[in-house]
């Protein structure tokens, strides 16, 4: 009997170890998922739409193990300044992080976002100050919001965009309501003799349609993408930055992945980096065509002389009230990046160096 007994005992505990080894591939994964919210900040750009092929790749690489969900505007309660506490307190992982959009949250991640820093719209000067900017930006994110750059991308060249009329001299935005997203925006909308209005920027649309503001400025990809060239045509390329949007993520929600998951999502942000960070700025191009025959655009660029004078002005009017709202850190990152840029063969009107 009790051998019988053991017989049946050991028959059970076979057919248990069979089932637990037949079980599918799909079951054991699924036990293991982790699910990741992404909260993106501007709904109908480049950006949002790359991050749908993104989520997908991440889910492939890691055989269905994180999962990263996306929330645009209206999906999440954020407003692009909240992106900075909304990734600190874990509450989304990742999160679209725009210089300009949040410093009046912490501006010394504005350093990037200062107009007319950059002489002219030269992008690849522009991304080599970003890369000495980048150990900087490492140091603010880890030291008081617990995050960390998971992807770049930057912006377009900035452009003005109006209803009627374009920016040609000192008198031409005088009257003139012109959207804006940050301090140092409105202080080059104000330095320009505009009347710079603050409105988020799924409601510039119908800003423009009711007469609320008379123009706005971003990218040519953003403004065509979400047809603000419909109701703002008259473009004036001025070129005066091209801003930063760098995803971020939470550290803690990132140290605790699997090894073997953070290594293989690390891999492939950094694999899919350059072409992240590039993809509005290569987009501008064939959306200004398409927009001339589509949207009959009208097209002025800003003469040298003027944009000369614009820029002289800038340190008194925008950059210098940012290192004031910087405080010495701000300072010494303006430092670093004013001497970058006169290293590269460029001039900073009214900056003396610190040392």
């Amino acid at each position: 009997m009790k051998k019988r007994n053991l017989l049946y005992h050991l028959i059970a505990m076979s057919i248990c170890l069979l089932f637990l080894f037949a079980m599918p591939l799909t079951a054991m994964s699924k036990e293991k998922k982790i699910v990741w919210r992404n909260a993106i900040m501007c709904a109908g750009t480049e950006d949002a739409f790359n991050w749908v092929q993104l989520a997908k790749d991440v889910k492939k690489a890691t055989n269905g193990r994180l999962e990263i969900e996306l929330y645009l505007p209206g999906e999440h309660p954020y407003a692009p300044a909240d992106s900075l506490r909304a990734v600190r307190d874990n509450e989304f992982q990742i999160t679209g992080l725009s210089g300009g959009y949040v410093t009046g949250v912490d501006p010394r991640l504005g350093a990037l976002d200062l107009p007319m820093l950059l002489p002219g719209g030269d992008y690849e000067t522009f991304l080599k100050v970003h890369d000495v900017f980048d150990s900087y930006l490492k140091k603010v994110l880890d030291e008081r919001w617990n995050a960390e750059v998971l992807i770049h991308h930057n912006w377009g060249n900035m452009q003005f965009f109006m209803k009627k009329g374009f920016l040609e001299d000192w008198d031409s935005f005088k009257g003139k309501k012109v959207r804006v997203w940050s301090a140092e925006i409105a202080d080059l909308v104000t330095l320009l003799n505009g009347t710079p209005i603050n409105i988020p920027w799924g409601e510039v649309y119908t800003s423009l349609a009711t007469g609320l503001v008379n123009g706005l400025t971003t990218d040519f990809f953003s403004a065509y993408s979400t047809r603000l060239t419909e109701l703002a045509p008259n473009l004036t390329m001025m070129s005066y930055m091209f801003g930063t949007n760098n995803y971020i993520v939470n550290k803690d929600a990132l140290n605790a992945l699997p090894a073997d998951v953070k290594e293989i999502l690390l891999n492939l942000m950094a694999e899919k980096d350059h072409e992240f960070r590039t993809a509005t700025v290569q987009k501008d191009g064939l959306a200004l065509q398409e927009a001339f025959l589509k949207d009959n655009i009208k097209a002025h660029g800003i003469s040298k002389g003027f944009f000369k004078e614009v820029r002289e002005k800038s340190y008194e009017a925008i950059w210098k009230p940012w290192i004031k709202r910087s405080g010495p850190e701000g300072a010494a990152a303006f430092d670093e990046v004013a001497k970058l840029i006169i290293d590269l063969g460029y001039d900073v009107p009214g900056y003396k160096p610190q040392n």
